[in-house]
């Protein structure tokens, strides 16, 4: 057995993700080489004093009231300037879609065959799906982050807003520099030329 797989054995026992082949292994391990014991020791001994400081973090974090709405309400007057400042592109871009499924010819059209499944879902996974293609999407990051959670107003289950992350990433006309968020980790920053929008 490698350092490698010794290190992931016991980081399975630590994080309770162990199967019965796992503890056999390690105890298997452990009558060739009593060391392991203490590295187990050690390992539970960094994981709580990592649960504790991330619990002294997650208090401190949980007190702090985040602009969400604000951000939201920002971020929808940003698009509706946006809907505004290409809106003739967007109904053209309709009207050609219209042609193309024969709604002008008064023609039953199947939408459902030309444009795929409707729902928020399909639509979401066929922007990741496109992205990756043409290399704007890098990839999805699998956690999602709770915003809130509240029991369903039909009495069953939970209803959770969440935000989903996907990686993007772009070539930006300007140069790139280096500053600090608000907790003060060096962040970078696109000097992006006027008129361009917000990066």
């Amino acid at each position: 057995m490698t350092g490698c797989d010794r290190d992931i054995l016991i980081s399975r026992i630590i994080d309770g993700e162990a199967s019965p082949e796992d503890w056999t292994a390690f105890k298997s391990l452990a009558d060739r080489d009593g060391s392991v014991w203490h590295d187990l020791a050690t390992a539970q001994q960094d994981q709580f004093e990592l649960e504790g400081g991330l619990a002294v973090a997650y208090e401190i974090a949980d007190a702090v009231e985040a602009p969400v709405e604000q951000m939201v309400r920002e971020s929808f007057q940003g698009r509706l300037r946006l809907v505004g400042s290409y809106g003739g592109w967007a109904v053209a871009a309709m009207l050609v879609l219209a042609a193309t499924t024969g709604n002008f010819r008064g023609g039953p059209s199947n939408r459902a065959d030309v444009l795929g499944p409707l729902t928020p879902e399909d639509a979401y996974q066929k922007y990741v799906e496109a992205g990756q293609r043409d290399g704007t999407v890098v990839g999805e990051l699998p956690e999602r982050i709770v915003l809130d959670s509240r029991p369903n107003v039909t009495g069953s289950g939970y209803e959770v807003i969440y935000i989903k992350q996907i990686v993007e990433k772009a070539i930006v006309p300007g140069r790139l520099e280096i500053g600090t968020n608000e907790v003060g980790s060096p962040v970078p920053l696109y000097k992006v030329r006027k008129g361009l929008g917000t990066w």
